[in-house]
């Protein structure tokens, strides 16, 4: 990640997700009012910058391992 950081300084990596509460097969058209409301979701997370909670995960180096 450190390196794509310093080629694509100007890339924003961070990353927003919504949790499906079932499976949605991507066939079936009865699903779209859910799937609007996931997208409405998914933007009020955009713009309040509220990000996947994935992101608040600090990895620790691998011993060994020269940084």
């Amino acid at each position: 990640m450190d390196l794509v950081q310093k080629l694509f300084d100007q890339l924003d990596f961070r990353r927003f997700q919504v949790d499906l509460k079932r499976v949605i097969q991507m066939d079936d058209p009865s699903s779209i009012p859910e799937l609007i409301q996931y997208g409405e979701k998914l933007g009020e997370m955009m713009l309040n910058d509220q990000t996947d909670r994935a992101m608040d995960i600090m990895l620790e180096a691998i011993p060994g391992i020269i940084k």
